[in-house]
């Protein structure tokens, strides 16, 4: 995949993934402090929630995706995070009751009056600063194959060494000195074979 190729589906993951994380903390957030405060018991259904937008938060913040993504990302929860302290700064009334509906418009004044909304929106920022991931991956160079010998010699280094057998000559002591070709001369007796005594 090219690396516009992949800042292009990192546009498309920094639309779609930061509202669906925003809304599992909100969510998740609401209903367990929701839970805990009416029944004084955990919502489990909750703290799934919350551990599904951490996964989802950890693939975006991941290099493999595009920085545009998390670089997106982090408008969305600094603008939500800033909007609080703005509040108690001009004293008045930034994010309305009804933003969101239920328990949700709940977890958002939570996580915007609790500062998370800013840690988060930091932390894409920062992730998105690294060098490394706004370059595409390094592709392996494919090793070309050494062109075969033909003969020529190979440019700026020695031909291939080959190696010459060398003629297989014939010594025959006995016919040079006037014995038949036939005739070989016996070696020293071998002296480690057994003697046997009629």
């Amino acid at each position: 995949m090219s690396n516009g190729s992949r800042h292009a589906l990192g546009v498309i993951a920094g639309l779609l993934l930061p509202p669906l994380i925003a809304l599992g903390a909100v969510f998740g957030v609401a209903q367990v402090g929701f839970t805990f405060a009416r029944e004084y018991t955990v919502s489990w259904a909750g703290l799934g929630v919350l551990a599904l937008t951490g996964v989802v938060l950890a693939f975006l913040l991941s290099s493999r995706v595009s920085p545009v993504a998390s670089l997106m990302g982090s408008l969305l929860f600094l603008t939500l995070g800033v909007l609080a302290p703005l509040e108690t700064t001009l004293r008045a009334r930034v994010l309305p009751d009804a933003f969101l509906p239920g328990i949700l418009g709940t977890g958002l004044q939570t996580l915007a009056y609790q500062g998370i909304f800013l840690v988060l929106g930091t932390a894409m920022l920062t992730a998105s600063l690294f060098p490394s991931r706004w370059r595409g991956a390094n592709r392996p160079q494919q090793s070309q194959p050494f062109p075969p010998y033909q003969g020529q010699p190979y440019p700026n280094q020695a031909p291939p060494y080959q190696h010459q057998p060398e003629p297989y000559h014939i010594h025959n002591q006995g016919h040079s000195q006037g014995q038949s070709p036939g005739h070989q001369e016996r070696g020293p007796e071998d002296v480690t074979k057994p003697m046997h005594r009629e």
